[in-house]
C-alpha cells in the first residue's frame, strides 16, 4: 500500500523549503515517518484479528520496518505484519503459508473475527498521514540562509 498526501494551501512553497534543507530535511524525515510509524503500530494492534487458537500472534507481529531512503530521493517508512515473527505458528496450525496469513487477514473483509477487523494496519496508517506534513515543518530546523 502507498499512501500519497496532498497538501492544501502553498505546497510548492513546502516543497521549496524541503529542499533547501538538504541533509537536515532527510534526516527530520526520517524522524517524522519513525515516529509516524510508530503511532500507527500503536493505532494498529488493537484493531488486528485475534483468534481463539492463534492467541494473539498475528497482532503481536506488528511492527514497523526501518525507514529507508533510496536513490530517487523517497523516503518510506513499511508498517508490516505477519512473516517470521507468525512463521512457527503457522507451520505447526496447518493454516496459509506464513508469508500469506496476515495478507489474507488484512485484505478479506469478509472474514468475521472475534477481535480485530481487516484492514487493520491500512485504517491505521490512513489516520496518521495526513498529520505528516505537519509534523514535517514542525521538526525541520529554522530556515536556512
Amino acid at each position: 500500500m502507498r499512501v500519497r498526501l496532498e497538501v492544501a494551501g502553498d505546497a510548492r512553497a513546502l516543497i521549496d523549503s524541503l529542499r533547501r534543507h538538504g541533509v537536515a530535511c532527510d534526516a527530520a524525515c526520517k524522524r517524522v515517518l519513525s515516529d509516524a510509524g510508530d503511532e500507527a503500530v500503536r493505532r494498529a494492534k488493537p484493531r488486528t484479528p485475534v483468534e481463539l487458537e492463534d492467541g494473539g500472534q498475528l497482532r503481536d507481529s506488528v511492527r514497523r520496518g526501518r525507514v529507508t531512503r533510496i536513490k530517487s530521493g523517497t523516503i518510506s517508512c513499511p508498517v508490516i505484519a505477519g512473516g517470521k515473527p507468525v512463521e512457527d505458528w503457522v507451520r505447526e496450525h496447518g493454516h496459509h503459508k506464513y508469508n500469506v496469513y496476515a495478507v489474507v487477514q488484512h485484505e478479506d473483509t469478509t472474514l468475521r473475527h472475534s477481535v480485530g477487523q481487516a484492514k487493520f494496519i491500512e485504517s491505521a496508517v490512513f489516520e496518521v498521514a495526513p498529520t505528516i506534513p505537519d509534523r514535517l515543518l514542525a521538526a525541520l530546523p529554522t530556515e536556512p540562509s
